[in-house]
């Protein structure tokens, strides 16, 4: 409790400081962009001044060699538990995972891709994985080639996202998670996004549409039992949505913003 006051009090302190003083660089841009709308409300409240809305783009995973399998996998990097400020809870995904025989029963496997640094805490956050799972279906790929990581989204049929989990968003913005890159990647090669109900992946997935939230471990698995009978409809739809952050809408969303820019 005394961690999380004294962080809040220090946002509290620099948005006063940095609100007191205009000759900030931030006020001297002539646009500022937010990458979310997660983003656009927090910059909105630590500085005070608006923001444009210019999600980032994301690179198309689909292969048109494409085989879908019983995958269900997560991508993100590995951090050691107490020490990383973004967490991606891939312990979380395991823990609910484990629970789930009947998936297990019928060949589902749980793949967890990730990089990994080698400090003492992530690696042993990683063996502590490995020993939780070495009975069942759960394999751990660690600093994969772009080339692997994409051949991974293409076997996927789920794609699963826990980050923020456990950590209040009004105390600890920076936990949640931003956007979701990783998610649209997933989306784009056909894998049916069932991520946690907070921050940028609550605007990426409407739930039912194009993927399926979640907020609670057994939400989880409720989620991902229901995406496995609606994927062929499901995965069409995220595939869909996964578009409208391509190269191409972002070379267009960003033309537009500097005409705009020209125009004052």
């Amino acid at each position: 409790f005394i961690r999380m006051l004294y962080k809040y009090s220090l946002m509290i302190l620099e948005r006063i400081l940095v609100n007191h003083h205009k000759e900030h660089a931030i006020f001297s841009y002539n646009l500022v962009t937010a990458n979310s709308k997660y983003t656009q409300k927090y910059i909105r409240k630590y500085w005070g001044i608006k923001s444009t809305i210019l999600y980032p783009v994301s690179e198309d995973m689909l292969s048109k060699e494409a085989t879908k399998k019983k995958i269900i996998l997560n991508v993100g990097r590995f951090f050691g538990l107490e020490e990383a400020a973004h967490h991606k809870r891939q312990d979380i995904l395991v823990d609910t995972f484990i629970k789930m025989r009947g998936l297990h029963d019928k060949g589902w496997q749980l793949h967890l891709v990730g990089s990994a640094k080698d400090e003492i805490s992530t690696q042993k956050y990683i063996i502590d994985i490995l020993k939780k799972t070495k009975d069942y279906p759960v394999f751990v790929h660690t600093n994969y080639s772009f080339a692997e990581i994409k051949k991974l989204y293409n076997a996927a049929s789920i794609y699963w996202h826990a980050t923020g989990y456990g950590s209040n968003p009004r105390l600890f913005p920076e936990k949640q998670e931003h956007f979701g890159i990783t998610t649209i990647e997933a989306m784009s090669a056909k894998a049916v996004p069932v991520v946690i109900n907070t921050a940028g992946q609550a605007e990426i997935v409407t739930n039912g549409s194009n993927g399926y939230l979640w907020g609670t471990k057994k939400d989880l698995a409720a989620q991902t039992l229901v995406a496995i009978q609606t994927m062929d409809k499901i995965s069409l739809s995220a595939r869909q949505t996964s578009l409208k952050f391509s190269k191409n809408a972002f070379s267009s969303n960003l033309m537009a913003l500097m005409e705009t820019l020209g125009r004052e």
